[in-house]
């Protein structure tokens, strides 16, 4: 399964910059990063009048855009950071999203003297604060130390590596424990790679279940 960490802080404090400095070093220790940014005001995806702005205004629910180096997928808010990073990036091993306070999971705490601090975080939900002054947390972190932060991040993702199965039901992510998680994972590539045309060892393997 994904590890997904929310980076979150108030504005200024430096949330981006420990994004780009996160990924070369979790890179760096054998792991598959993608970033996932909330971007509170909105943006514009495509502009008014494109084939794409077409599609969407004729009714698609998603509309994928394909370049030769890219690609894009507008599809409508609403699904919680978990139901989005299942559906578009179940492949990775850790998503860092910044942002998303709100949701529930791991967090890093982003502070910097002289910035104003967001409402205090549940320090439950609070992996580490990466503050270059004291905020009372009990795991706090230089921002210049970035491989310390790495190591945090590392720590909850390598044991989950090897089969990772998602299971969504109407747009609900149901938890599985590591124990189900390997069974069911183990169980299904046995089924899958009996099949005519399927490889000894797949990267990826989608089931859709539609009960109507």
């Amino acid at each position: 399964m994904t590890t997904v960490v929310s980076i979150v802080g108030a504005s200024g404090s430096g949330k981006t910059h420990l994004v780009e400095r996160l990924v070369p070093v979790l890179r760096e220790r054998g792991l598959d990063v993608a970033t996932v940014k909330h971007a509170s005001h909105g943006f514009d995806l495509d502009t008014d009048g494109t084939d794409s702005d077409r599609h969407r205004r004729a009714g698609a629910s998603s509309v994928m855009l394909v370049g030769p180096e890219r690609i894009a997928v507008d599809t409508p808010a609403g699904p919680s950071l978990g139901v989005l990073v299942s559906r578009l990036l179940p492949a990775v091993d850790v998503v860092l999203a910044e942002g998303f306070g709100t949701e529930p999971g791991p967090k890093l705490l982003v502070h910097r003297r002289g910035i104003d601090r967001k409402p205090q975080l549940d320090s439950v939900d609070v992996l580490a604060a990466v503050t270059d002054e004291p905020l009372g947390f009990p795991r706090e972190i230089h921002p210049d130390d970035v491989g310390a932060v790495a190591s945090l991040v590392a720590e909850r993702a390598l044991p989950q590596l090897g089969p990772r199965l998602t299971i969504v039901v109407d747009d609900v992510v149901i938890p599985i424990d590591g124990f189900a998680e390997e069974v069911v994972a183990r169980g299904l590539l046995g089924m899958v790679t009996t099949l005519k045309g399927v490889a000894a060892a797949p990267a990826r393997v989608e089931i859709s279940l539609t009960c109507r």
